[in-house]
């Protein structure tokens, strides 16, 4: 263990003297000593659908090339979650996901003289290591956020990613996953959540209109979203919080639609407060048993609400 540890302190040193878009360089510079001879890193495109090599990448085999995420060794590690290797001319090739709390941002090819168990467990390691360093690199770089675009974004889906949550979460007692599409042309369709402690908060809305008018209003409701639950607000009150921005803001001309929920971990209790929104779906052993109904609300935003209604349900 002290030299699989070492190895990591060695990546996480060399990360933060290096350039902060050099990360191929210094995992292959941080684990020669450990037989690794080349190492590509890939980035996962807002598609989903491409897995593109960072530049400074070096492969022994071939010159690294964008791989597919539906049939490629690297689309299996990413979707799989889990290390696939091979072995070819004495070279010993493994891809690993690259993830943050289960949310793939790309895959790490690494090759190696000889590889065993440790040295597996070792680069499973260096993949979790790498995206907590991606996500602390796309505060000081765009290199690695425009390697991932295949297509200019309009300033809608600027604002919208920049206010995003990570896509993905997994943690000991709750998973989380959700998607945005299209990615390069977002209106005013989001969601946002949050884990504090054994409460889990999440929210799905959508803003009137489209385009840019559609994402400022959007960009406004998560910020007034999370201004209630950051004060501990119940749903009902988060939800009035959401009305009342609203109307100040715009007198009732402008609305957003959604479902507001808490979710109690230790006792599955689930509330919700659905504002003209399509019901929730449960699903229950990868099957749909049926949709959580209750009476919409108003739509937030028109000045028409007085008391919101909050549903419950216990899920498994």
């Amino acid at each position: 263990m002290t030299g699989r540890a070492g190895a990591l302190e060695q990546v996480l040193r060399e990360a933060d003297a290096a350039a902060v878009d050099a990360l191929p360089t210094v995992v292959s510079r941080a684990l020669a000593n450990v037989g690794v001879r080349a190492a590509v890193v890939y980035l996962l495109d807002y598609d989903v659908s491409l897995l593109l090599p960072v530049p400074g990448s070096l492969s022994l085999l071939e010159s690294p090339e964008p791989q597919s995420v539906e049939d490629s060794r690297a689309g299996r590690a990413c979707t799989r979650q889990e290390l696939v290797e091979t072995i070819e001319d004495g070279v010993h090739t493994v891809w690993v996901p690259i993830s943050q709390r289960f949310d793939c941002l790309g895959v790490l090819q690494l090759q190696l003289e000889r590889l065993d168990d440790d040295l597996r467990g070792l680069c499973c390691d260096v993949g979790i290591l790498l995206g907590h360093l991606l996500s602390t690199a796309h505060e000081y770089t765009d290199v690695y956020e425009l390697l991932s675009r295949r297509h200019d974004m309009n300033l809608a889906a600027e604002m919208h990613w920049e206010v995003q949550p990570a896509m993905s979460y997994a943690g000991p007692r709750v998973r989380i996953a959700g998607g945005i599409e299209p990615a390069y042309e977002v209106g005013g369709d989001t969601f946002d959540y949050n884990i504090n402690g054994d409460i889990v908060d999440f929210a799905l809305l959508d803003a009137m209109g489209h385009g840019l008018e559609a994402a400022l209003l959007s960009f406004q409701a998560v910020a007034a979203y999370r201004y209630g639950r950051r004060r501990r607000q119940s749903l009902a009150e988060i939800a009035a919080t959401l009305e009342d921005t609203f109307v100040r803001q715009f007198g009732g001309d402008r609305f957003v639609t959604g479902i507001l929920c808490r979710l109690d971990l230790r006792t599955g209790a689930l509330g919700w407060v659905n504002a003209a929104h399509q019901p929730p779906l449960l699903m229950r052993d990868a099957r749909l048993v049926g949709e959580l109904r209750g009476s919409p609300a108003c739509p937030l935003g028109l000045g028409l609400e007085s008391d919101l209604e909050v549903h419950e349900a216990t899920i498994e």
